[in-house]
Order: structure tokens, then sequence, then C-alpha cells
């Protein structure tokens, strides 16, 4: 029992040691590790420049490579970004059911959804900004019932999962919501 207590207090005093030492950056510091932030990483933009993207989205969408310069090794990583506004968004595939309100923000005001040409355009717009292979890529369909059109982008266990497009009568895209239990 004597030695149980004695090892929570040992955790507890090492905790403490932990956050006692990790204190808030004083400004001029901050600010010097900003200033020299690009010599530790590196963000490579590579502008997805496809027509159909240009066609779909208001704003030009980048994949930027992020490398750090580490002396283990540089892992790199990758993130999909758009402008929005005055700011800078990551954008990835959803991966829960409910609205897309940031997805609906990047698209064009002046894009409609009104003809399969147009479904086919968005679909290889979503294909170059959210990439799918393998069995996603077999599962990918386009339908369209009433004023919503459905984008198949893969499957989720039996079923598919997918934007689901809501339309008004001119076409325009009124609302995005991604599915994960699209008919199959």
């Amino acid at each position: 029992m004597r030695s149980r207590s004695a090892a929570i207090v040992a955790l507890a005093l090492a905790l403490s040691g932990t956050s006692a030492a990790a204190q808030t950056v004083p400004q001029d510091e901050l600010a010097y590790i900003r200033a020299h932030m690009d010599q530790l990483v590196q963000l490579n933009p590579l502008r997805l420049d496809d027509a159909a993207v240009r066609a779909v989205f208001a704003a030009p969408i980048y994949l930027v490579r992020i490398i750090i310069n580490d002396p283990n090794g540089n892992p790199t990583t990758s993130l999909m970004v758009a402008r929005s506004g005055d700011s800078l968004v990551a954008i990835s595939q959803p991966s829960e059911e409910g609205d897309c309100p940031d997805i609906h923000k990047l698209l064009k005001p002046g894009f409609k959804l009104t003809s399969a040409a147009a479904a086919a355009t968005l679909q290889s717009a979503l294909d170059a900004v959210f990439p799918v292979s393998g069995p996603d890529a077999e599962a990918r369909a386009i339908r369209h019932t009433g004023n919503e059109w459905t984008f198949v982008r893969g499957k989720f266990f039996d079923n598919g999962m997918g934007f689901v497009m809501r339309t008004d009568a001119t076409g325009r895209i009124t609302g995005v919501r991604w599915s994960l239990k699209l008919p199959a």
C-alpha cells in the first residue's frame, strides 16, 4: 500500500513538473520562431489547374505538400486547401454523415447543375479535389431524382457513400450533404 501511494505521488510530481516546464512563449521569442520556421518547414503548393475544378469551384484549390526538416528524416504530408473569403481553409472529403456548408461555400454561385454534362463536370471536379481509387473508384456513379443529384464516391460497408446536392428550379446548388447510406 505504501509503495502504491509513493508511486502515485511520484507520478503526480512528474506530471506537474512537465506542465511547469511547458510555459507560454514570450512575444519576442514567438516572433523569432515564426520568422525562422521556414528553415524547418517547407510548404510546396500546387494549384489544381483542372478545367472541371475551375468550372465548379469559385476559388483556386491547392494541394500543399508540407515537408518538415527533421534530423531523423523528413516526414511529408499533404493538405488540400482553398481560399474562402479572407481565409485559407483545409478541405477534405467528409467522414461523417451531414451537411457540408464549407464545401457548399466553395462552389461557384453561377455553376448550374441542370444536365448530365454538368453533373459529369462536377463529378470530375470532385475526382480532382477528393481523389478515389480502387474499389471506391469502381463504385463512382451519378444519380438524379427531382431536385437531388447524388454523386457516389465509393462504398461504406454495403452502402454507397457520397455527396447529395440539392438544387433550385434553375439548377443552382442550394445544399451539399455527405451520406454514408446511399442506396446501392
